[in-house]
């Protein structure tokens, strides 16, 4: 396998499915799917969800919102479907775990760049030889 880890950017219009906007169940077993395979042969994968099947910015915008209450709504979009992910992924017998810029207990854990990157490498270490491995994140910042 040419890679170890990889990140996944999956749209949050992928798991409307054939709806209008929300969730379409078929849609998100069929992108964990696609995932599970990957993380069977060994990959380690994380994956950067979006809300556009939630929540788009433009909506807010048009009705003259702050711009920094979109963007929170839209994070806020981004960890509802984490955790239709995440309940999906375990279903199928995968580890998960949403991160997020901004911390929502119990549901998510606070994103911290330096403290995960470092945990994401030790983690690794430990978990080279474990096929059942995924983390999952869910934020809407910059990172390296």
């Amino acid at each position: 396998m040419k890679y170890k880890r990889i990140l996944l950017k999956l749209s949050g219009e992928t798991l409307k499915g054939k709806f209008d906007h929300g969730y379409d169940a078929e849609a998100v077993r069929n992108a964990v799917g696609r995932i599970k395979p990957l993380v069977d042969q060994g990959l380690e994968v994380a994956i950067v969800v979006g809300a556009g099947n939630i929540w788009r910015g433009v909506m807010g915008a048009n009705t003259g919102m702050d711009p920094v209450t979109c963007d929170y709504m839209g994070m806020l979009g981004t960890i509802i479907n984490a955790v239709a992910i995440k309940s999906t992924l375990e279903n199928n017998g995968l580890k998960s775990q949403v991160l997020s810029a901004i911390e929502v207990k119990p549901i998510a854990k606070q994103f911290l760049l330096c403290y995960y990157s470092h945990k994401w490498n030790k983690l690794c270490k430990q978990t080279q030889n474990s096929r059942n491995w995924l983390k999952h994140t869910s934020y809407n910042c910059h990172a390296r």
